[in-house]
């Protein structure tokens, strides 16, 4: 009896184990699709991948199982929306590993996240990114062509950045146009209301780790910024004109240990309206 005792004992932590270590490194994919009628023809099916909140966060050895997953995806421009690195134990290596696996498969873009605002020199860290490629929108946008035709990509800093902590600035800053199709990269989500009072068809989110711990039929359990029980934790919000899609991320920062809350990858494919 004392055997069969120790033998369940063993077989659940076991099972604590692996399912502790899944919930931390299996990578899911999500996939999205965008349908609007001011997405031009030539970007028809045009496929954006989205990596968020990587916080150091090491899949093999030089990020290979993730570099394998995003080559499989093939898509046709990368962004990054904040949170490469961690502020509490900075180590930028894993990015520039990633970075170095993803630059060869499509064009790279970046935004700063909070934990951006607090590493130690940040301008180095930017620098190095440039070197391997990576464009960086900070407060800034740019035209994405094809064909004659053009998307806006844009890109504001954490408003850990601006001198009031708020967003309108940068947003006003970029002096949007209503009939370009426009994408926002900014790292928080629960800014959504002001997104929403722009000329912006879609925005690309992440800062709120999915919750962290997600609970059958209630979703996330506690997100930075959002308290307990935050609404935008993950997947695609409607609001106005405006489409907004909060990847989960990949990484952890204070708190070590996902559950029931993967890893995550966001596809977005573009359509136009029929």
């Amino acid at each position: 009896m004392r055997l069969k005792k120790w033998i369940v004992i063993v077989t659940l932590i076991m099972g604590l184990i692996l399912f502790s270590y899944q919930q931390n490194n299996q990578i899911g994919v999500s996939h999205y699709e965008v349908v609007d009628d001011e997405v031009p023809a030539s970007f028809q099916n045009y496929v954006i991948l989205q990596i968020s909140d990587l916080h150091n966060k090491s899949f093999g050895s030089k990020q290979e199982k993730l570099i394998k997953q995003i080559n499989a995806i093939a898509p046709d421009m990368i962004v990054m929306t904040g949170d490469g690195v961690d502020a509490r134990r900075y180590d930028p290596d894993p990015v520039y590993e990633l970075i170095e696996g993803l630059k060869e498969f499509a064009p790279i873009y970046y935004i700063l996240g909070n934990h951006e605002s607090d590493v130690p020199s940040i301008d180095h860290y930017l620098s190095k990114l440039k070197g391997k490629g990576v464009s960086i929108l900070r407060n800034e946008s740019a035209s994405i062509e094809m064909n004659g035709e053009q998307i806006i990509l844009a890109g504001i800093d954490d408003p850990t950045f601006q001198p009031s902590f708020e967003l309108a600035g940068p947003l006003t800053s970029l002096n949007l146009i209503p009939d370009d199709f426009t994408v926002l990269l900014s790292h928080r989500p629960e800014h959504f209301d002001t997104y929403a009072t722009f000329p912006v068809d879609l925005v690309l989110s992440g800062h709120a780790h999915g919750g962290q711990i997600r609970l059958p039929w209630i979703g996330g359990v506690i997100a930075p910024h959002q308290g307990f029980f935050p609404e935008l934790t993950e997947g695609i919000h409607q609001k106005n004109q405006t489409q907004l899609i909060v990847s989960r991320g990949l990484g952890n920062s204070l708190f070590p240990q996902r559950i029931f809350n993967q890893p995550e990858l966001v596809v977005i494919t573009l359509k136009t309206s029929p």
